[in-house]
């Protein structure tokens, strides 16, 4: 039986994911704050892929990382709005995990208030 801990992947490295749903806040606006949240972020470099409104990936290098790992931005519709969802893998442990979770779920979160 092998034990793992939270946000482990089978590789050995981290991975975290926010995802936020805003009543009333429509697919361009919720791309635009959750594109600003990603570029104004300096361990995000250009993105390597991206599809306007609706998906993004960025390599992502957070302080004393030994190599990038990927972020990837999606807005999705919902019933009641639009929901804005950070994804980050092959983060190199569970301390960045836990920095980087604490990080972008106040950053998503505060896109409510924006």
């Amino acid at each position: 039986m092998s034990t793992s801990t939270t946000g482990q992947t089978a590789d050995g490295s981290f991975e975290l994911g926010v995802r936020r749903t805003f009543a009333g806040l429509g697919l361009d606006e919720a791309w635009r704050q959750g594109l600003a949240l990603v570029e104004q972020d300096p361990a995000a470099g250009p993105a390597r892929s991206r599809t306007d409104g609706e998906v993004a990936r960025f390599p992502y290098r957070p302080d004393g990382a030994p190599r990038d790992a990927t972020l990837q931005l999606r807005v999705l519709e919902a019933a009641t709005g639009a929901t804005v969802a950070i994804h980050v893998e092959g983060l190199p442990d569970a301390a960045t995990r836990a920095a980087l979770l604490e990080r972008w779920t106040a950053a998503v979160e505060g896109l409510g208030a924006a």
